[in-house]
């Protein structure tokens, strides 16, 4: 008799973004409604230091605003934003989303943190420490920082520390193992780069080792079911509604075969059934992927090189006191300043006596 596997968490992908403007709280709240178990948004960090959850770099393409989003003010400027796309929605802030997440009833929800590689880490992963800290810890371990490139490592670990989790973002098999394996707690990989026997093997490390592993960004129902058959930790669609429909077909052994037969669905003939699943295609776009990764975050070469896992506590724990002693240096120049002006008053006015 054919089991069922467990279906993956279904996380809506900019929120519920088919059906309402993307990275919107309107779109958010409609995707935990639907039954989302989590949801996925961008981040950038403004001019007078807010995070607004926003996809692109410019505020273009799907609002009123024009320009970098981080060469501008939240406070008088793009606080009064608004989408192009209706219902008309402003520009949320991280903390609204966190809020959210706090509402008595969504407590489950996860909310998967893009890392744009064209923000600075160390500006940007302080102010989210200090925003996260102002709320109960609990929810630390529903958020996951979804990073790009490797030089977001370190100073991911410095500023957000476990249980925050950390996932790396890509369409590169290679790269993911190569620069992230050892210091992430799970990936997100483009579906595409999953379906070969490269892929194969890669999703089979990741359960083996026990590292959660998402698909971006799925909307074809047949992948969604595909989704489920490998036993990926969750998906990322636009459209939650069509991913919870099809756990609920694909509740018991019998509608899992109807549910197969009406989707034309063949799990031994599926990596054959699109160019797009070709190793030579997404090979192209996993190419395109680090060149860009290259061009707005820098060569991989110059990221300095982290210890091995088992000596990184150590090497963050001395990190950390050194941290602390460069602070402590830079805070004694002020009263160094005001002891200096003092003796220098005091002389002065001895020599007017």
């Amino acid at each position: 008799m054919t089991t069922v596997k467990p279906f993956p968490q279904v996380w809506g992908h900019r929120g519920a973004s088919a059906e309402f403007p993307e990275n919107t709280m309107k779109s958010f709240v409609a995707a935990i409604k639907e039954g989302s178990h989590g949801i996925e948004s961008d981040v950038h960090l403004t001019k007078d230091g807010r995070i607004l959850l926003f996809h692109d770099q410019r505020l273009d393409r799907t609002s009123t605003g024009t320009g970098l989003i981080g060469q501008q003010n939240w406070t008088g400027g793009m606080e009064h934003v608004r989408t192009k796309q209706a219902p008309i929605q402003p520009i949320p802030l991280f903390e609204e989303m966190l809020d959210l997440m706090m509402k008595e009833g969504n407590e489950h929800v996860k909310f998967n943190i893009d890392i744009k590689v064209t923000s600075e880490p160390n500006k940007i992963f302080p102010v989210m420490a200090e925003i996260i800290d102002r709320y109960p810890s609990a929810l630390k371990s529903r958020l996951i920082l979804g990073l790009w490139h490797p030089s977001f490592i370190l100073p991911s670990l410095v500023h957000l520390p476990s249980p925050i989790l950390r996932y790396h973002i890509g369409a590169s098999i290679s790269f993911a193992r190569t620069h992230f394996w050892n210091y992430c707690d799970g990936f997100s990989m483009l579906f595409d780069c999953l379906v070969d026997r490269r892929g194969q093997k890669f999703r089979e490390d990741c359960f083996a080792a026990g590292k959660a592993l998402g698909v971006w960004t799925v909307n074809d129902p047949k992948e969604m079911v595909m989704a489920a058959e490998w036993g990926i930790t969750a998906i990322l669609t636009d459209k939650p509604l069509v991913s919870l429909d099809l756990k609920t077909r694909l509740a018991t052994p019998e509608a899992r075969l109807k549910t197969f037969r009406e989707l034309g669905l063949n799990t031994w003939l599926f990596s054959w059934s699109n160019w797009k699943y070709y190793s030579i295609v997404h090979n192209f776009r996993a190419k395109e992927e680090l060149d860009e990764l290259i061009r707005d975050g820098g060569p991989f070469e110059d990221v300095a090189p982290l210890p091995p896992p088992e000596a990184l506590v150590a090497f963050l724990e001395q990190l950390a006191r050194e941290n602390k002693k460069a602070q402590a240096s830079v805070s004694l120049v002020p009263d160094i300043k005001e002891r200096v002006e003092e003796s220098m008053m005091i002389r002065a006015a001895g020599v007017r006596a």
